[in-house]
């Protein structure tokens, strides 16, 4: 992504050192403008413009190509959002290094609730689209256990207390987390 920046602004700066230039040369020129009866001056300033068009033209692919990510197609035909990315960064759970807390803004009316109500979320997590697991468990065995294990919890706000796959820790793993609502039948 910072590559892609860098592309771009210095594209960017190139437009802006040649427009000058053109500017200078050929609207300020003691003669007056050039005319487009020289072919040689007529010709110079659109090929300086195919060039930078054609460097901001593809620095702005590159720039798309390396921001995409197919993995968020997030509505389905109705519309509905079925799918939403958890983002850093995290906060610890229990001190450990290998599982985060994330808050829940999209799916809060299906967590886990207290022991009283007995209610089980079905929402699942997603690390790049590997389904995470075992689901519904406690906050102390995902913070020391690790190994996938999550929970989606409601206290006074809705969490999602989560490990990664390989006990790195997910605020640097470079990983995409998401969470899925399965759609009823």
């Amino acid at each position: 992504m910072l590559l892609a920046t860098t592309v771009f602004l210095t594209a960017l700066a190139v437009l802006v050192v040649i427009t000058a230039d053109y500017g200078r040369r050929h609207l300020s020129h003691p003669a007056g403008p050039a005319t487009d009866e020289d072919p040689a001056v007529s010709r110079l300033p659109w090929v300086r413009i195919f060039l930078v068009a054609s460097a901001l033209y593809f620095a702005l692919m590159y720039w798309a190509s390396v921001s995409y990510n197919p993995a968020f197609s997030l509505h389905d035909i109705s519309g509905r959002s079925t799918k939403k990315e958890i983002r850093r960064p995290f906060m610890p759970l229990l001190d450990s290094k290998i599982a985060a807390i994330a808050p829940d803004y999209f799916f809060g009316d299906v967590a886990d609730e207290t022991k009283e109500n007995k209610t089980r979320s079905d929402v699942l997590l997603y690390e790049d689209g590997k389904l995470l697991g075992p689901a519904h468990t406690s906050l102390y065995e995902v913070a020391v256990l690790g190994m996938g294990r999550y929970a989606h919890w409601k206290g006074n706000y809705s969490i999602f207390a989560f490990s990664s796959s390989d006990n790195t820790d997910p605020n640097t793993n470079g990983r995409t987390y998401w969470a899925e609502r399965p759609r009823s039948k």
